[in-house]
């Protein structure tokens, strides 16, 4: 598989809320109306009929048992099926809230949108900060969020300056040789 190589798709993976414990909590919670109502964004699906891209929502494992709540419309594929590292180098846009993926995601040097809409996520402040750390702009609205994936689409996906060089920061290596320095590390220890 070739390295890095991106079809015209944007994807979607956001993370599970483990307060959901069951369909009842998660038909009537902000959270799947959330992802519904973006996953439905008419603007959004216009765009990316428009400029001949889809849209992959990737779910979460947890998340899977209630896929036949959301109502699709064409433009949105459901893949449960790829593997991340499949999905990450067909995407040219990742927009996921809290998921750990995003730092693969951000290795690849590819544009990340942090989807940070209602305060339901269960997990306490940690050591990354999505604001001056993140590897992508913070959004809060969906209104915002459509515009920027709008914004990337236009500027053919390229991620801006300042977030390539967090990813530079962050990572030591971004060079595709970290299996040939474990390599020779495990040979001389």
């Amino acid at each position: 598989m070739k390295f890095n190589i991106s079809k015209k798709e944007i994807l979607f993976s956001p993370t599970w809320r483990k307060h959901l414990i069951n369909r009842q909590a998660f038909e009537k919670s902000e959270y799947y109306f959330r992802l519904n109502s973006f996953l439905n964004n008419e603007r959004l699906l216009k765009e990316i009929k428009k400029h001949e891209y889809k849209l992959v929502f990737k779910p979460h494992y947890d998340l899977e048992p209630f896929l036949d709540l959301f109502t699709l419309k064409d433009g949105v594929e459901v893949n449960t099926h790829d593997s991340y590292q499949t999905i990450f180098n067909n995407s040219a846009v990742m927009i996921t809230d809290y998921s750990s993926v995003f730092f693969d995601f951000a290795f690849l040097k590819k544009p990340i949108i942090y989807y940070h809409e209602g305060n339901d996520y269960h997990y306490d402040d940690g050591y990354f900060d999505y604001k001056t750390m993140g590897f992508g702009d913070v959004i809060e609205s969906e209104d915002a969020l459509v515009d920027k994936v709008i914004e990337y689409i236009n500027n053919n996906c390229v991620m801006e300056d300042k977030y390539k060089q967090r990813v530079d920061k962050f990572f030591k290596y971004t060079d595709q040789k970290n299996c040939k320095r474990v390599y020779e590390w495990l040979k001389e220890n």
